[in-house]
């Protein structure tokens, strides 16, 4: 019998991609997805600064980190226009996803996709879920994590990261109207929010989103109010968030 997947066994072949800024829960909003049903491919699913893996595909991160580096940019250093896929580098993107599409549903989560969104739009008819989280909490957790590499990282530097990310985030869901999630709420009512867009994207089990979720990996917290100059970009994600 053929798989079937989405609202009452209709078969959906386009992909669901998790989209977001770095530390930002899209590793988890990725992994309750899967739990509900997503096939996410051949992923990560341990890392040193994330005990359940960043859900990523390597093969499809070393596709973004090419593309970037190509156009003199990096995930850390966002570029300035609209990066140009070649027929190339649209069939690697298909080669890099073929174990996932092989399902239904499918989908994937790299945060780079939100800088390089037209070659999956170009390949696909991509569908999106989006989280977002308090700048202080990311700027601590990239700071953390850069540290812990060897490379310190400037607070400033990573706030301009979160505003340009996220700036791309609000711009992608005023095209595309999608659900996004504030990922640093409290525990329960994140199941509860995500366990209803696992259903409203007709995932099979929807009831599982929850099974991913552990309070335990949430390290840092913010309780400062946002800071100064990105305060327009903050508002909009609370104002669109589910």
């Amino acid at each position: 019998m053929p798989e079937t997947g989405g609202r009452h066994g209709i078969r959906d072949d386009r992909p669901v991609l998790v989209v977001g800024m770095h530390r930002s829960g899209t590793s988890c909003l990725a992994g309750c997805l899967e739990a509900a049903g997503l096939h996410l491919g051949e992923v990560n699913t341990q890392a040193p600064h994330n005990q359940r893996g960043n859900r990523e595909n390597l093969a499809v991160m070393q596709l973004h980190d090419a593309l970037l580096e190509r156009h003199g940019a990096a995930w850390d250093r966002p570029p300035a226009s609209p990066v140009t896929w070649t027929e190339a580098d649209l069939a690697a993107l298909s080669d890099a996803t073929a174990t996932a599409a092989a399902h239904t549903p499918w989908g994937g989560k790299d945060p780079r996709s939100l800088l390089l969104i037209e070659g999956w739009f170009a390949r696909f008819s991509p569908r999106f879920v989006g989280t977002y989280r308090h700048p202080d909490a990311v700027v601590s957790s990239l700071c953390t994590r850069a540290k812990a590499w060897g490379q310190p990282m400037d607070p400033d530097a990573a706030l301009d990261l979160w505003a340009a990310y996220n700036r791309a985030l609000c711009a992608l869901r005023r095209q595309h109207d999608f659900p996004i999630v504030r990922y640093d709420i409290d525990g329960g009512l994140y199941v509860e929010k995500v366990t209803a867009i696992a259903r409203d994207l007709g995932l099979p089990r929807p009831g599982a989103a929850g099974q991913f979720f552990d309070r335990a990996l949430k390290h840092q917290a913010a309780s400062r109010p946002v800071p100064a100059g990105v305060e327009d970009i903050w508002q909009e994600l609370e104002r669109h968030a589910v």
